[in-house]
């Protein structure tokens, strides 16, 4: 299984157990991040063999417009520093899924095989599951 998907997992089973109100989970969260943007681009370049620069992290918690309320780590990425590939990761922390969805396509090839990659996985919401994403890199579906 894909590192972030057992820290997603973690994160889950231990956030509100000790954290009982929003201002709390929030705090949790954002001490969390690092960790978790960590993972999540170390699970990248391993699956596509390129570096994936987190710019961006937004959390939602207890938020009624969001999700039916469920607990979201959003975070703006950029696939290779000298480039305008970026993405969405948006982590459902109570659900264990990562979803990714391309918001810029890059100029060179190389890069865009992996936006064709991400974009084949697509499900009806134009996002795609991290772990269902077929590379070269993983030799099986996680």
């Amino acid at each position: 299984m894909l590192k972030s998907y057992i820290l997603i997992e973690k994160i889950s089973k231990t956030l509100y157990l000790n954290n009982k109100n929003e201002k709390e989970i929030h705090e949790r969260l954002n001490e969390l991040s690092g960790v978790l943007s960590e993972t999540i681009s170390m699970d990248f370049k391993t699956l596509f063999g390129q570096e994936l620069l987190i710019t961006k992290i937004l959390f939602y918690v207890n938020d009624v417009t969001y999700r039916q309320s469920a607990t979201g780590c959003i975070m703006k990425g950029i696939v290779s520093k000298d480039s305008n590939f970026r993405i969405k990761i948006e982590n459902l922390i109570d659900h264990g899924k990562i979803l990714l969805k391309v918001k810029s396509e890059p100029d060179d090839v190389k890069l865009k095989k992996i936006s064709d990659m991400i974009k084949e996985a697509y499900n009806y919401e134009q996002s795609a599951e991290l772990k269902e994403i077929k590379t070269g890199y993983n030799k099986r579906n996680y």
